[in-house]
């Protein structure tokens, strides 16, 4: 919750212009969701899918489109939920992933692979869970 308020207070400073420093962008808005992936708790993956849903949103040029560490980290956190939906949720987190970040990139790239790992970790919980 505090990398969360932590986030939101950078960027009401650098839209008061205050501050030019403060500038948020992917990074920032990726530490959060690194951070919300480590929590065990639904509120947590609540708050992770609104950030990813607010960096999709966000203008193309925008500083804080999503990248595949985004997708990677919000799917770490699914793995972690107890949803039995999750499964589909990763599937349809996958395809956002191809539509906003893979377009013009190769699918060879690390960066993808590491998300397509995840969302095979993400399938591999699910195994788990029926045994």
């Amino acid at each position: 919750r505090r990398a969360h308020k932590l986030l939101a207070e950078m960027e009401d400073a650098y839209h008061r212009g205050r501050d030019a420093l403060v500038q948020v962008t992917t990074k920032s808005y990726n530490d959060v969701l690194e951070a919300l992936s480590h929590v065990d708790d639904s509120r947590a993956l609540e708050a992770a899918k609104l950030l990813l849903d607010k960096m999709e949103a966000s203008d193309k040029q925008s500083k804080i489109r999503p990248d595949f560490q985004s997708y990677k980290l919000l799917l770490t956190a699914l793995a972690k939920s107890n949803s039995p939906q999750k499964v589909e949720e990763g599937s349809v987190l996958l395809d956002r992933m191809i539509e906003t970040v893979a377009v013009g990139n190769e699918y060879h790239n690390l960066k993808a692979v590491d998300v397509f790992n995840a969302f095979i970790k993400l399938c591999a919980t699910i195994a788990g869970e029926q045994h």
